[in-house]
């Protein structure tokens, strides 16, 4: 919990470093109390759930910094992929949590190179889950955030494949937003004398 006098002075950036690294050794160290309860106890009723609360408090503790437990998480996702019995929702929710990872990794190369690596991943869900229909939401969010034939192609893509009708109208709004891109916009503007005259301009949208 932040300190209480934050609420009415903010803090610094190095005052909120610290707090964030402090609360990810916090979660480390109740990572690993959680680790040493159920190898203890592992025929305990709430072994299973230590195991998920060591997971999940990783998890968290990489989102703020600590990323010398990368290793960890992956081979505890790792050791739960194994498990042939595992719900295709959790399956595909862990692959998804990798594919994202390996993108973010790659922000300080630039939107592109993030995009394209994000883009190779959900790919890879593509064929590994065929009828998840989340990954064209992926596809649409790389689409939103490119431009030109990649932009297109990727929101035709959505279009003919997705059964989300939201979405499917989302990609089709896109399409005509990207269609608009660089042609002339006819206006009507009127003169001193009340008669209307066409002005014409270049319409100029920023990246879709």
């Amino acid at each position: 919990t932040p300190p209480d006098e934050w609420r009415t002075q903010r803090p610094s950036e190095a005052e909120i470093a610290k707090f964030r690294d402090g609360e990810a050794r916090r979660m480390v160290t109740t990572a690993e109390s959680a680790k040493s309860f159920y190898t203890k106890f592992p025929k305990h009723d709430q072994a299973g759930e230590a195991k998920e609360m060591e997971y999940e408090l990783l998890r968290a503790a990489l989102r703020l910094g600590q990323t010398n437990q990368l290793a960890r998480v992956e081979a505890i996702e790792v050791e739960m992929l194994k498990d042939a019995a595992l719900p295709e929702e959790q399956r595909f929710k862990l692959r998804f949590r990798a594919v994202e990872r390996a993108a973010t990794a790659l922000e300080g190369k630039g939107n592109d190179v993030m995009l394209a690596e994000y883009e190779k991943g959900v790919r890879a869900l593509q064929k590994e889950f065929p009828r998840r229909q989340e990954t064209f939401g992926m596809l649409f969010e790389i689409a939103s955030n490119s431009s030109g034939d990649r932009a297109k192609k990727l929101a035709e893509e959505i279009v003919a494949g997705t059964t989300d009708e939201e979405l499917k109208e989302q990609a089709a709004a896109l399409l005509k937003k990207l269609g608009l891109i660089g042609k002339p916009l006819v206006s009507v503007a009127c003169t001193v004398a009340g008669v209307p005259s066409v002005v014409t301009s270049t319409l100029k949208i920023g990246r879709a």
